[in-house]
Order: C-alpha cells, then sequence, then structure tokens
C-alpha cells in the first residue's frame, strides 16, 4: 500500500488516514499522470489540500497540484473524492507565449518554457534544432514543448514523478522480466494489430520537390501490408527523426499485451521488459507503456501494459 500526503498553499504536509481507494494512471505517451482518491471526511483537506504526494516505500510516485475535491454522504458516511494530475498537467493548462525561434538550444527551452514550472531536463545534450520552432498563438506549454521535441528528436516527452523533462521519452533502464522468475502475474491478454504497421514513408526534401525519398519499415511482419505515409521536412517543422519514429511507433502498436500484477508497479513505467511463463511461453523485445495502480480495503494490484520496443 501507498502512503498519501497533502500540503496547502504554504507546503504544510499532512499524512492521509481512512482512505478508502485510490487509483494512478501512468502512461509514456500520455503528458500528465493522474490520480483518483476517496477517502473519510477531512475538514482541513477538503478546506485547505492544494497538492498530493504518494509514496512508495518511500519513493515519490505521484506528485501533483489538485484538480477537484468533492464532499458527499454516501450511506451515511461523509467521503471525500480527490482528482489530480502530475506536474505535466501546468504545460498543458498554460498557454505558452508566441514566438518563431530560428534554431532554438534546448537550453532556450529549459529558460524559457520548464523553468517557470520548477520543471528540470534529465536528458539534455546541448543540442540546438536545426530549423525554426513556431509556437502560435493559442498554443500550451506542452504543445510548445512537444513541438520541439518532435522537431529535434522525433519523441514524445515526459515528465516524471520528481519533476523531471526527458526531451527524448523516458530512458529504457534495466530490463523487468514477468513471470516465473521474475515479477508475478495474475492473468495476461495479448493482442495482435497487423493494422497499425506502416510499410513506408516517403519523405519530400526541397520546396518543389516531390516525395521522391522512401524510407521502409525493415519489421518482417510489415512487408504483409501495403500502408504509407507522406512527410514534408523541406518547411523545418518536421524532420527525418518524424519519419523514423512513425515507424517506430508503428511497430509498437502493432502488438500489446495487458497483465494484472500484484502490488505497486508504477516504477516500472518505460522499463524494457519481457514475459516468460513456462518452458514453452517467452516473448522479449517489450517496453512498459503504461501502468495503472489501483488500491483498495481489497488490497493492491497493478495492469500493465506491454508494447514492443523497436528501435
Amino acid at each position: 500500500m501507498l502512503r498519501f500526503y497533502t500540503s496547502d498553499a504554504q507546503g504544510n504536509k499532512t499524512e492521509l488516514k481512512s482512505i478508502f481507494s485510490a487509483v494512478i494512471d501512468c502512461d509514456v505517451l500520455v503528458p500528465a499522470d493522474s490520480l483518483k482518491l476517496e477517502m473519510k471526511y477531512s475538514k482541513s483537506v477538503f478546506e485547505e489540500a492544494a497538492r498530493i504526494i504518494a509514496e512508495d516505500g518511500g519513493k515519490i510516485v505521484f506528485s501533483g497540484g489538485i484538480d477537484s475535491i468533492t464532499s458527499e454522504k454516501r450511506g451515511g458516511a461523509e467521503v471525500i473524492s480527490i482528482r489530480a494530475r502530475s506536474a505535466a498537467a501546468l504545460l498543458l493548462d498554460n498557454e505558452a507565449e508566441p514566438m518563431d525561434i530560428n534554431a532554438p538550444s534546448e537550453e532556450f527551452v529549459f529558460r524559457r518554457i520548464l523553468f517557470p514550472f520548477n520543471i528540470t531536463p534529465a536528458d539534455s545534450e546541448g543540442k540546438a534544432l536545426d530549423g525554426r520552432l513556431k509556437i502560435h498563438k493559442g498554443m500550451s506549454v506542452w504543445q510548445a514543448l512537444e513541438g520541439f521535441c518532435r522537431q529535434l528528436y522525433g519523441s514524445t516527452p515526459k515528465i516524471t514523478a520528481d519533476g523531471k523533462a526527458y526531451f527524448k521519452g523516458l530512458p529504457g533502464g534495466e530490463a523487468v522480466s514477468f513471470g516465473d522468475e521474475g515479477v508475478k502475474f495474475f492473468s495476461i491478454a495479448e493482442k495482435r494489430s497487423p493494422y497499425r504497421l506502416i510499410s513506408r514513408v516517403k519523405l519530400k526534401s526541397f520546396p518543389d520537390g516531390g516525395y521522391i525519398s522512401v524510407i521502409a519499415n525493415t519489421n518482417p511482419e510489415a512487408a504483409a501490408v501495403s500502408r504509407e505515409r507522406f512527410v514534408d521536412v523541406s518547411t523545418g517543422s518536421r524532420s527525418l527523426a518524424t519519419a523514423m519514429k512513425m515507424i517506430e511507433n508503428s511497430n509498437r502498436n502493432s502488438y500489446s499485451a495487458v497483465l494484472k500484477c500484484p502490488g505497486c508497479l508504477l516504477k516500472l513505467l518505460g522499463r524494457r521488459a519481457e514475459i516468460v511463463s513456462g518452458k514453452a511461453y517467452a516473448r522479449g523485445g517489450l517496453l512498459v507503456r503504461g501502468v495503472r495502480y489501483h488500491e483498495s480495503g481489497k488490497g493492491a494490484f497493478s495492469t500493465v501494459t506491454l508494447e514492443r520496443e523497436w528501435t
């Protein structure tokens, strides 16, 4: 079971008691993690709580601002329902300053986009964009950051529970094994989706040219399909990395496995993975795409979604 705390606007911290249920959702491709918690009514929590933190063995697995607190009576008992999102929600909820910058660096993006929200870069390589970053009126801060990362690395950024920004997405880290000798699971459901595979991407390199260059999907399963996409890299708003990521994502999304496991496994998000069950079944080359943690009076478990890792 996790330990939950709230803090008020002054930073005063209170541990929550009498929790009925809690659910935490995280996904490598969803900007903000989310939390839903129900507990016995507390006047101070209802009137003063501004943030909520969840810890697993002293390590923060969720931290974010409270979106809403609802108080209601159910069968004679007063219940508080809390909904919260992690730090990335600030980037989603704030409008970005419109600008048109040539060759902005990661340092520039950090100072102008992340620093005001106390978010620090975790995997910066000091690179600069080979092209322009255009932030239009009405774009969110998240859209600005995501646009920069997609142009530079062809990736979706991720903000962790401790406020660190991974421009290239979460690092794989040490591989985790699900099954006989590793993380146990109660059940598993697998799904193949060949229709998600992209066989090739055609590139337009010059404004007056055509889509001549071709990047083919080397995944053997893609040979059985014929689905193509077109990317214009001549404008500078998209890059070769964008095209490569489109193929990579199609390979990842063509297979998924959902496992129900005991305990809290939020820390495994983004990790490389394998499934080993018995002598006759093994599947490797996977990635932990999402984790949904649930606890109640009946215990705690995690629903883990795996997808293919493809580089």
